[in-house]
């Protein structure tokens, strides 16, 4: 499994933002074998620089919570085919 489209696969489930912590366990659940912080966070910031993904950091503070653009729905999509 590609860890950028399984990324874009929990959020295009979950239709709506997503905790950061959230999504890195997540991920940990459905990826063999376990995917580091440091992989996860580069896939992060690959996807929010090809605009799939955006960030959303709370006023109050607590995790970013990532939310899948239209765009990255499309890129889902096609992988997907």
């Amino acid at each position: 499994m590609n860890l950028n489209i399984e990324i874009l696969r929990v959020l295009d489930v979950t239709n709506g933002s997503y905790p950061e912590p959230a999504l890195l366990h997540e991920l940990r659940l459905v990826l063999p074998p376990t995917i580091t912080t440091a992989e996860f966070d580069s896939a992060i910031r690959a996807l929010q620089d090809q605009r799939f993904i955006t960030g959303i950091k709370p006023e109050l503070g607590g995790p970013v919570r990532w939310k899948i653009t239209d765009e990255g729905k499309g890129a889902l999509n096609s992988a997907l085919r």
